[in-house]
This record gives C-alpha cells, structure tokens and sequence, in this order.
C-alpha cells in the first residue's frame, strides 16, 4: 500500500501490478522461511504472513498490515529468546575448560615446587618416618608427574634418575646425598631443554684433579664447541670423552654430537709448557 503524494495525508492508494508483484514475492519467500522447524515464533509469524496474503489478496490492506505488524512481533519476540539463548551459551562456554587434562607447564611448576619443598624438609633433621614418607612423595612425582611432564625432553630424562638416585639416598638416611640429588633435581628442571655435561680438567694423567664443573648445552652441541666455552685450558688439548683413552687433539671428533651427560677430561699441559 503506497501513500499518494497528491491525496490527502493518510489516504491509501491500490498498489500497481510491479508492487504486487514484489510483495507476493516476499510473502511467498517469507512464508517458505518461517514455515521451516517447529519453532513456535516462527509458525506464529506463518500464520500471520499467510492471513497477510489472504486479506491483500482481496485488497484488504489495512487488514494485511496489521497480519505483517503481528508477523514482525512474532518474529521480534523469537529473536529476544534467541538473543538470551545466546548470552547463556556464551557464560556456559566460558566456564568450560579449554581441554581436559593438565598443561606440561602446570606439571612442570608442580615439580619445581616440589624440588623447592623438598629442599625445605631436608634442612631439618632426617628421621626413618619422615625420609620414608619423603621417599613416597619422590616416587609419587616421578612416575606421575615427572612421566606425563613433556616426554622427549633431556632435562626430565636426567631428572628422572636424579629422583631414583634421592629415593636410594633417603632409603639409606643420607642427608647429604639426599640434598646433593634434589639441588642437581633443580638444576636439570631448569635445563629440561638442554644437555648436561661433566667437565674435568687434570693436571696430569694419573688422575690429579685442577677443576670439575658442569656444562649445559643445546642438543646438537660437538665437542669443539664445548671446548671453546671452557676456559683456562690450552687452545687444543688432549682430551679423553667417557673414559676412553687421552686422544691428542687432532685425533678428536671434533664435529660429532655429543651425547646428554657426557664426560669430558680434559689434560693440562706441564707446567711452563703451553
């Protein structure tokens, strides 16, 4: 129903054969739409628009109008409903988990706390009912949160025997060795990505020892590149690796990987000689 321009205000005009046409148009698209599912919303406003159709079948327009305006309320009100729907998926969705299960780093921040911990009880005097309750707390956290932290890495590895060699040590009530292999616990926690070497320099081959330190390194590292990160050696030394035999410099394999934990004797020359 068009306004006419030249009637006067409110007065209503038949629609031409064009605007019939168009409006047939949406009432047989909007009837398909809504006439879909079983919502009720939707079959309210069906029924609205096919009475719409009806009345201006017969040019009853004013008739029609009101069908579409009760179509629309229909509608409208279904689109609230959706609208709170939506706001109450989108608050239960937040409080879902985002995955079942722990994180590797909330299980790794679980065994640095418990390195810490463990630090902590064995500051105090070592009885047989606390290094025993102490040794189930140790093997508790490596097989269960040491296995599941991050496999693969060489950290962990390492830090699963430094826990098997506490628990030998809290058996046997020994304090010290106890602190010794949570400190070294710690520290592989703390380098779970890298690797550890052993580095011992002697001053001469029956076994005088100058120095001992520890090494840690990305995987992938050759041995000529951990020898330029030890200082106050000679520019190529003879060197042992594992124990095997003092090998001279240019004998070495230079360029192979090193493995985790690698021992490496390195042997200072006489003194006065460089």
């Amino acid at each position: 129903v068009l306004a006419s321009a030249g009637a006067p205000e409110g007065a209503k005009l038949p629609m031409t054969d064009m605007e019939n046409a168009a409006f047939s148009t949406f009432l047989t698209q909007s009837q398909a739409w809504t006439s879909r599912g079983f919502v009720r919303g939707k079959q309210e406003a069906a029924e609205k628009l096919a009475a719409a159709a009806e009345a201006a079948q017969i040019g009853s327009y004013d008739v029609a109008a009101a069908r579409l305006d009760a179509a629309r309320e229909a509608l409208e009100a279904r689109a609230a409903q959706l609208e709170r729907m939506r706001a109450a998926i989108v608050t239960r969705a937040a409080a879902v988990p985002q995955s079942f299960g722990v994180s590797a780093d909330a299980r790794h921040a679980a065994l640095v706390e418990a390195g810490a911990r463990w630090q902590r009880m064995l500051r105090r005097p070592l009885d047989a009912a606390r290094a025993s309750d102490m040794a189930a707390e140790v093997r508790n956290h490596r097989a269960e949160y040491l296995a599941a932290a991050e496999p693969g890495l060489p950290g962990y590895t390492r830090a699963a025997k430094d826990l098997l060699a506490l628990e030998k040590a809290l058996g046997e009530q020994d304090k010290a060795k106890a602190r010794a292999w949570v400190a070294r616990f710690s520290e592989d926690l703390v380098h779970r990505r890298s690797l550890r070497f052993a580095i011992v320099i002697h001053q001469d081959k029956e076994g005088g020892t100058v120095r001992r330190a520890e090494r840690f390194a990305l995987p992938g590292t050759t041995l000529k590149t951990l020898l330029k990160r030890v200082g106050g050696i000679p520019e190529k030394p003879e060197v042992r690796v594992n124990g095997g035999p003092w090998t001279p410099y240019a004998g070495l394999d230079l360029r192979g990987k090193l493995a985790d934990e690698t021992l490496v004797e390195i042997l200072l020359p006489p003194t006065g000689v460089r």
